[in-house]
C-alpha cells in the first residue's frame, strides 16, 4: 500500500456517478451519516469498529475522506479492533498494514464484544461508534434504533458487571 488517497478521489467518484444511481445514493447517505456524527460529537468521542472486512475498510475510507474535508486529525479517530482467539493471521497483518497507511492507533480488545465495550467505555469518552453494516444486518434499516438499542444494552451490561463486582453481605 503506497498511501491513502486524499478526499479528491471520493469527490471524483460522486461527480462521475449518475445521481439517480443506487451507488451514488448510498455513498451520499453514508457520507451524510458520517457528517452528522462529526457535527454532533467531538472527534475524541467517536470511534470505528474495525475488523478488516470489506465493509469496515470502505467505511474507514469514507470517514477518512470526511476527516480530510474538515481538516481534522485522522489519527485522533479511535479504532476498536476485537482480536479473536481464532482470528486469521492475515487479518492481524492487514490491521497492521492499514493502521500504518491510515495512521491508526487501534485499541485492541481481546474480550467478547460485550465485555470489551463495557470495559472500553469505562475509561474512554466514546459516544458514537461507526460500524460497517449491510442491508441484511439486524437493525441496518434504522441506524438510530440500533444506536439506541446498543446504548441501552451497554448500560445494562455495565450495571450487571458492577453488580457482580459488589461484595455480598
Amino acid at each position: 500500500m503506497s498511501g491513502v488517497p486524499e478526499g479528491k478521489e471520493t469527490n471524483d467518484i460522486l461527480d462521475n456517478l449518475d445521481p439517480s444511481s443506487s451507488l451514488a445514493k448510498n455513498l451520499k447517505h453514508s457520507l451524510s451519516i458520517i457528517e452528522t456524527a462529526l457535527q454532533r460529537f467531538n472527534l475524541d468521542q467517536l470511534a470505528i469498529a474495525f475488523n478488516g472486512g470489506k465493509d469496515s475498510v470502505v467505511l474507514l475510507h469514507l470517514i477518512h475522506h470526511q476527516l480530510h474535508k474538515h481538516k481534522l486529525k485522522k489519527e485522533s479517530l479511535k479504532t476498536i479492533y476485537f482480536m479473536l482467539s481464532d482470528s486469521f493471521t492475515e487479518v492481524d497483518e492487514f490491521l497492521g498494514e492499514i493502521s500504518s497507511v491510515y495512521q491508526l492507533k487501534p485499541i485492541v480488545l481481546s474480550s467478547s464484544f460485550k465485555d470489551g465495550l463495557v470495559d472500553l467505555l469505562s475509561y474512554c469518552p466514546i459516544k458514537g461508534i461507526f460500524m460497517g453494516t449491510r442491508r441484511t444486518d439486524p437493525y441496518s434499516d434504522t441506524h438510530r434504533l440500533a444506536a439506541e438499542i446498543i446504548h441501552t444494552q451497554i448500560h445494562h451490561w455495565r450495571m450487571a458487571k458492577e453488580a457482580s463486582n459488589q461484595p455480598t453481605h
